[in-house]
């Protein structure tokens, strides 16, 4: 099952970055979304309308966002997903381009968690690190 899900996540992140939508097909309706735990209005988010409140306060920020999943981990039933964040600050115009993990646990084929992380904690949460 493990190969599946990192396929199913390969999947989710190639459609992500050519078409800038979610794979809806591949998210539970009752995901839940961590936001990073350091960042100013750190919370959890549920289903679909959480994923895309946190999408929107991000491109809030940024104009032209993308993420490029960069190395996909297989961990059972969680993946850990290195990303590179691509944008332009909306006041500054400044290029940006930010490293972060993405650490998402699958169930029966759809995305049920996606933890935003550094890379480090993402390996550790994932029992990838010693």
């Amino acid at each position: 099952m493990s190969q599946e899900n990192v396929e199913t996540v390969r999947r989710g992140y190639e459609h992500l970055s050519r078409t800038g939508e979610f794979p809806w097909e591949l998210i539970d309706p009752e995901v839940e979304v961590h936001d990073p735990p350091l960042g100013p209005d750190s919370e959890v988010r549920h289903g679909h309308d959480g994923l895309r409140a946190g999408l929107a306060s991000v491109e809030e920020s940024f104009d032209n966002l993308t993420f490029e999943a960069e190395e996909i981990y297989d961990a059972g039933d969680d993946v850990v997903v290195f990303v590179r964040m691509h944008g332009r600050g909306k006041g500054s115009g400044v290029e940006l381009e930010v490293p972060v993990a993405h650490l998402c646990t699958l169930r029966d084929g759809k995305l049920v968690r996606i933890r935003v992380l550094l890379r480090d904690e993402a390996m550790e949460a994932a029992g990838l690190r010693e």
